[in-house]
């Protein structure tokens, strides 16, 4: 259970992370 916890954990913060690079790409190509 505590392994599962720690993916999912993981797994938002991944995402975070890759919305955020997105975010930075995209405002970096529009100017």
């Amino acid at each position: 259970m505590e392994t599962y916890d720690k993916l999912e954990t993981i797994k938002r913060i991944l995402i975070v992370a890759l919305a955020m690079t997105v975010w930075v790409y995209f405002k970096l190509c529009a100017e």
